[in-house]
């Protein structure tokens, strides 16, 4: 048996799409997805732009908020806490 990969992956982009947009309906609202980005590293930015994309096809808000590597990590953590107590961010 051959598994198709990517026909399988378009098939749950359009399931969740379609949740995604039925909640919308429902609430008014959308999961949000926010992701901290600290540093350069090329694989991490190109996972991160991924899950942006991905975010964005089946409608979820998507925000990368990019810090330089040598952060305090005080300014990481507190940014984590005001994620955490943002009713948008659902991930």
């Amino acid at each position: 048996m051959i598994i198709d990969g990517k026909k399988i992956s378009a098939v749950l982009r359009e399931k969740l799409k379609e949740k995604v947009s039925k909640l919308k309906s429902k609430y008014n609202s959308v999961p949000g997805l926010t992701v901290i980005l600290v540093g350069e590293d090329s694989p991490s930015q190109i996972y991160v732009k991924n899950k942006e994309k991905s975010a964005n096809e089946v409608g979820i808000k998507s925000e990368v908020i990019r810090y330089p590597e040598k952060i305090e990590e005080k300014v990481v953590l507190d940014k984590i806490k005001e994620l955490n107590d943002n009713n948008e961010v659902s991930g």
